[in-house]
Protein backbone atom coordinates (compact mmCIF):
# COMPACT_ATOMS: atom_id res chain seq x y z
CA UNK A 1 0.00 0.00 0.00
CA UNK A 2 1.03 3.10 -0.97
CA UNK A 3 1.99 6.14 0.98
CA UNK A 4 -1.38 7.96 -0.49
CA UNK A 5 -3.39 5.01 0.46
CA UNK A 6 -2.18 5.04 3.87
CA UNK A 7 -2.91 8.64 4.26
CA UNK A 8 -6.24 8.39 3.07
CA UNK A 9 -7.24 5.15 5.14
CA UNK A 10 -5.92 7.08 8.68
CA UNK A 11 -7.61 10.00 7.74
CA UNK A 12 -10.84 8.50 7.37
CA UNK A 13 -10.88 6.68 10.53
CA UNK A 14 -9.97 10.47 11.82
CA UNK A 15 -12.25 11.64 10.41
CA UNK A 16 -15.31 9.65 11.53
CA UNK A 17 -13.37 10.59 15.18
CA UNK A 18 -13.50 14.36 14.48
CA UNK A 19 -10.31 14.72 14.80
CA UNK A 20 -10.06 16.77 11.30
CA UNK A 21 -6.86 19.14 12.13
CA UNK A 22 -4.53 16.45 12.65
CA UNK A 23 -5.93 14.58 9.64
CA UNK A 24 -5.58 17.59 7.18
CA UNK A 25 -2.05 18.25 7.86
CA UNK A 26 -1.31 14.82 7.14
CA UNK A 27 -3.12 14.44 3.78
CA UNK A 28 -1.33 17.66 3.44
CA UNK A 29 2.15 16.66 3.69
CA UNK A 30 1.44 13.96 1.36
CA UNK A 31 1.90 16.44 -1.77
CA UNK A 32 0.24 16.37 -5.25
CA UNK A 33 -1.11 13.21 -5.44
CA UNK A 34 -3.15 12.61 -2.66
CA UNK A 35 -4.88 16.77 -3.51
CA UNK A 36 -5.45 14.80 -6.96
CA UNK A 37 -6.75 11.98 -5.56
CA UNK A 38 -9.29 13.96 -3.05
CA UNK A 39 -10.37 16.00 -6.04
CA UNK A 40 -11.08 12.83 -8.33
CA UNK A 41 -12.33 11.05 -5.69
CA UNK A 42 -15.12 14.36 -4.21
CA UNK A 43 -14.69 16.96 -7.02
CA UNK A 44 -13.79 19.25 -4.39
CA UNK A 45 -13.58 23.18 -5.19
CA UNK A 46 -10.44 24.87 -3.23
CA UNK A 47 -12.05 28.07 -1.69
CA UNK A 48 -9.66 31.30 -0.92
CA UNK A 49 -11.92 33.32 0.80
CA UNK A 50 -12.76 35.55 -2.05
CA UNK A 51 -15.85 38.16 -1.95
CA UNK A 52 -17.14 37.12 -5.15
CA UNK A 53 -20.62 36.04 -4.85
CA UNK A 54 -20.29 33.61 -7.77
CA UNK A 55 -16.98 31.92 -6.04
CA UNK A 56 -19.02 32.00 -2.48
CA UNK A 57 -22.06 29.85 -4.55
CA UNK A 58 -19.88 27.73 -6.02
CA UNK A 59 -17.83 26.79 -2.62
CA UNK A 60 -21.29 26.38 -1.08
CA UNK A 61 -22.45 23.43 -3.47
CA UNK A 62 -19.01 22.11 -3.66
CA UNK A 63 -17.54 22.26 -0.17
CA UNK A 64 -20.18 23.09 2.48
CA UNK A 65 -23.08 21.27 0.23
CA UNK A 66 -21.66 17.93 -0.08
CA UNK A 67 -24.51 15.21 -0.21
CA UNK A 68 -22.42 12.33 -1.33
CA UNK A 69 -24.43 9.67 0.73
CA UNK A 70 -21.40 7.47 2.04
CA UNK A 71 -20.11 10.38 3.23
CA UNK A 72 -19.66 11.10 7.34
CA UNK A 73 -19.65 13.47 8.89
CA UNK A 74 -16.12 13.72 9.45
CA UNK A 75 -15.39 13.42 6.30
CA UNK A 76 -17.23 15.84 4.85
CA UNK A 77 -15.67 18.26 7.89
CA UNK A 78 -12.17 17.12 7.07
CA UNK A 79 -12.47 17.33 3.10
CA UNK A 80 -14.14 20.79 3.58
CA UNK A 81 -11.75 21.97 5.62
CA UNK A 82 -8.78 20.95 3.57
CA UNK A 83 -9.83 22.77 0.67
CA UNK A 84 -9.62 26.06 2.19
CA UNK A 85 -6.88 28.26 1.23
CA UNK A 86 -4.98 31.79 1.79
CA UNK A 87 -7.34 33.95 3.27
CA UNK A 88 -10.07 31.49 4.26
CA UNK A 89 -7.81 28.58 5.95
CA UNK A 90 -6.83 31.48 8.23
CA UNK A 91 -10.16 32.64 8.84
CA UNK A 92 -10.24 28.48 9.63
CA UNK A 93 -7.73 28.30 11.51
CA UNK A 94 -8.31 31.69 13.41
CA UNK A 95 -11.65 30.26 14.36
CA UNK A 96 -10.35 27.21 15.66
CA UNK A 97 -7.71 28.53 18.23
CA UNK A 98 -10.57 30.10 19.82
CA UNK A 99 -12.46 27.13 20.24
CA UNK A 100 -11.92 25.20 23.70
CA UNK A 101 -10.89 21.97 22.01
CA UNK A 102 -10.18 23.85 18.66
CA UNK A 103 -12.05 21.65 16.50
CA UNK A 104 -15.21 21.93 14.46
CA UNK A 105 -18.61 19.62 13.94
CA UNK A 106 -19.61 19.28 10.62
CA UNK A 107 -22.52 21.38 11.55
CA UNK A 108 -20.77 24.20 13.13
CA UNK A 109 -18.00 24.82 10.55
CA UNK A 110 -21.41 25.35 7.95
CA UNK A 111 -22.68 27.73 10.23
CA UNK A 112 -19.24 29.61 10.58
CA UNK A 113 -19.02 29.43 6.94
CA UNK A 114 -22.24 31.15 5.81
CA UNK A 115 -22.07 33.94 8.06
CA UNK A 116 -18.76 34.83 7.19
CA UNK A 117 -18.87 34.29 3.69
CA UNK A 118 -22.35 34.37 2.66
CA UNK A 119 -24.71 36.99 4.33
CA UNK A 120 -28.23 36.66 5.08
CA UNK A 121 -29.34 39.15 2.60
CA UNK A 122 -27.41 37.16 -0.12
CA UNK A 123 -29.34 33.88 0.78
CA UNK A 124 -32.70 35.54 1.01
CA UNK A 125 -32.21 36.73 -2.41
CA UNK A 126 -31.60 33.40 -3.29
CA UNK A 127 -34.74 32.21 -1.96
CA UNK A 128 -36.54 34.59 -3.45
CA UNK A 129 -35.31 33.86 -7.02
CA UNK A 130 -36.04 30.13 -6.13
CA UNK A 131 -39.77 31.42 -5.03
CA UNK A 132 -40.57 33.08 -8.42
CA UNK A 133 -38.50 30.83 -10.71
CA UNK A 134 -40.62 29.66 -14.03
CA UNK A 135 -39.50 27.58 -17.05
CA UNK A 136 -40.72 30.28 -19.24
CA UNK A 137 -38.30 29.69 -22.49
CA UNK A 138 -35.60 27.07 -21.04
CA UNK A 139 -35.96 23.66 -21.39
CA UNK A 140 -36.84 21.05 -18.96
CA UNK A 141 -33.51 20.39 -18.48
CA UNK A 142 -32.28 23.68 -17.79
CA UNK A 143 -35.45 24.63 -15.69
CA UNK A 144 -34.50 21.55 -13.57
CA UNK A 145 -30.83 22.58 -13.05
CA UNK A 146 -31.70 26.06 -12.14
CA UNK A 147 -35.10 24.54 -10.25
CA UNK A 148 -31.78 22.14 -7.84
CA UNK A 149 -29.22 24.85 -7.59
CA UNK A 150 -31.82 27.10 -5.79
CA UNK A 151 -33.86 25.17 -4.14
CA UNK A 152 -31.11 24.63 -1.31
CA UNK A 153 -31.49 28.48 -0.23
CA UNK A 154 -35.44 27.72 0.38
CA UNK A 155 -35.39 24.11 2.00
CA UNK A 156 -38.61 25.44 3.95
CA UNK A 157 -40.36 25.23 0.54
CA UNK A 158 -39.13 21.94 -0.41
CA UNK A 159 -38.57 19.68 2.41
CA UNK A 160 -40.99 17.17 1.36
CA UNK A 161 -41.24 15.43 -1.50
CA UNK A 162 -44.73 15.95 -2.43
CA UNK A 163 -44.11 19.42 -1.90
CA UNK A 164 -40.72 19.97 -4.29
CA UNK A 165 -42.72 18.17 -6.79
CA UNK A 166 -45.56 20.30 -6.82
CA UNK A 167 -43.50 23.57 -6.63
CA UNK A 168 -41.61 22.45 -9.55
CA UNK A 169 -45.11 21.33 -11.12
CA UNK A 170 -46.04 25.10 -11.05
CA UNK A 171 -42.84 26.46 -12.58
CA UNK A 172 -43.19 24.69 -15.46
CA UNK A 173 -44.64 26.32 -19.09
CA UNK A 174 -48.97 26.29 -18.82
CA UNK A 175 -49.39 23.31 -21.34
CA UNK A 176 -47.24 21.29 -19.04
CA UNK A 177 -49.12 21.79 -16.06
CA UNK A 178 -52.42 20.79 -17.56
CA UNK A 179 -51.18 17.79 -18.68
CA UNK A 180 -49.46 16.90 -15.44
CA UNK A 181 -51.23 17.96 -13.07
CA UNK A 182 -54.29 15.64 -12.87
CA UNK A 183 -51.43 12.80 -12.52
CA UNK A 184 -50.86 13.79 -9.11
CA UNK A 185 -47.33 13.26 -9.27
CA UNK A 186 -46.02 12.59 -5.87
CA UNK A 187 -41.81 12.28 -6.11
CA UNK A 188 -39.91 15.07 -7.32
CA UNK A 189 -37.61 12.87 -9.52
CA UNK A 190 -40.73 11.46 -11.15
CA UNK A 191 -42.02 15.15 -12.11
CA UNK A 192 -38.63 15.61 -13.87
CA UNK A 193 -38.93 12.26 -15.90
CA UNK A 194 -42.61 12.54 -16.60
CA UNK A 195 -41.86 16.64 -17.79
CA UNK A 196 -39.52 15.76 -19.86
CA UNK A 197 -41.17 12.52 -21.48
CA UNK A 198 -43.43 15.24 -22.45
CA UNK A 199 -41.11 17.71 -23.50
CA UNK A 200 -40.05 15.28 -26.15
CA UNK A 201 -43.66 14.42 -27.27
CA UNK A 202 -44.57 18.27 -27.42
CA UNK A 203 -40.93 18.26 -29.92
CA UNK A 204 -41.69 15.35 -32.26
CA UNK A 205 -45.16 16.30 -32.49
CA UNK A 206 -43.91 19.77 -33.48
CA UNK A 207 -41.35 18.23 -36.14
CA UNK A 208 -44.32 16.21 -38.20
CA UNK A 209 -46.53 19.56 -38.04
CA UNK A 210 -43.86 21.02 -39.47
CA UNK A 211 -43.01 18.91 -42.20
CA UNK A 212 -46.13 18.21 -43.02
CA UNK A 213 -46.86 22.20 -43.57
CA UNK A 214 -44.34 22.23 -45.67
CA UNK A 215 -45.49 19.55 -47.55
CA UNK A 216 -49.07 21.24 -48.23
CA UNK A 217 -47.50 24.37 -49.14
CA UNK A 218 -45.38 22.83 -51.91
CA UNK A 219 -48.32 20.92 -53.18
CA UNK A 220 -50.07 23.65 -52.99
Amino acid sequence: MGSTEIAMGSCTDQAADHDDRPCRDQIATEGTVAMALVNATYRAVAFTGSVLEYDQEKTLHGIAGQNLPYLTQGDKLLLATFQLEKDAHAWCESVEATRANGQFTWTEFKEAFNSKYFSERVQERKATEFAALKQRSLTVAEYEAQFSRLARYAEHLVNMERMKAKRFLNGLKPQYITQLAPLDIQTYAKMVKKAQLLEDAMDFTDRIKGKFMKKEMTSG
